[in-house]
C-alpha cells in the first residue's frame, strides 16, 4: 500500500474486513468496494462474477514466546513433533485453524484460548498463554515481536489473491492492482 500511496498521495483507501471469500466477491460485484483482497486455502479462489489477480502462495508459521517451547533447529516443524503445547487458536474454518486442529491429539497439545479476532493472536503468544499457527505473511511482524518463528511443515497452503469486478475497474483500484501485482513478495510456502 505504501506504493501506491507514494505515487497517489491524493487517493485514500477505506479497508473493511468479510468473514468469507463469498463476502469479498459480492462486495465487489455488488460495488460496495473497489477492490478485494483474499487469501484462499489449498487452491486459487475460482469464481466466474469477478476477475481474479493471483499475488502469492504462502505457508503457515508456529509462534512462540519461548524457543525452547517448539522442537530443537532450525527448519520446518513437521506437525507430529510438537508436544505437550498449550494452542492458542482463531477461528473455524480459517486455514490457520486447520493447521491447528491438524496437531494429533496423541501430542499432548491442546486449545487454550480460541479468539474470534485473529489480531488477538500474537499478543496472546507474547503474554505466555501459548503457541499460534498463523500465515507465513505474519513472519516479520512477530519476529519484530520477539517471537520465537519456524515454519511448519503441513499440506495446507494459502493462495492470496485480488479480487475485481468483471468489467470496469475505477482507475485507483486498477493501479492498486498494478502495484500489487508487480510487488515482490518475500514469503511463500514451504514444505
Amino acid at each position: 500500500m505504501d506504493a501506491t500511496r507514494d505515487a497517489h498521495p491524493g487517493v485514500s483507501v477505506g479497508i473493511s474486513t468479510a468473514r468469507t471469500p463469498d463476502e469479498v466477491c459480492t462486495a465487489v460485484v455488488e460495488g460496495s468496494a473497489d477492490i478485494g483482497l483474499l487469501a484462499v486455502s489449498n487452491g486459487p479462489l475460482r469464481d466466474a462474477t469477478v476477475r481474479i489477480e493471483p499475488l502469492f502462495v504462502q505457508g503457515y508459521v508456529i509462534v512462540a514466546r519461548d524457543p525452547e517451547a517448539l522442537p530443537a533447529g532450525v527448519g520446518p516443524v513437521p506437525v507430529r513433533q510438537l508436544r505437550d503445547l498449550d494452542l492458542v487458536v482463531g477461528q473455524l474454518g480459517t486455514g490457520m485453524r486447520r493447521v491447528a486442529d491438524s496437531i494429533p491429539a496423541s501430542t499432548g497439545c491442546r486449545v487454550v484460548a480460541q479468539v474470534e479476532q485473529r489480531e488477538a493472536l500474537l499478543p496472546l503468544v507474547l503474554a505466555g498463554q501459548g503457541v499460534a499457527v498463523v500465515a507465513d505473511s505474519w513472519r516479520d511482524m512477530a519476529q519484530a515481536a520477539g517471537l520465537t518463528v519456524r515454519t511448519v511443515d503441513t499440506e495446507e497452503i494459502l493462495h492470496v489473491a485480488l479480487v475485481l469486478p468483471p468489467s470496469f475497474v475505477s482507475p485507483a483500484a486498477e493501479r492498486f492492482c498494478a502495484i500489487a501485482t508487480t510487488t515482490e513478495v518475500t514469503f511463500s510456502a514451504q514444505r
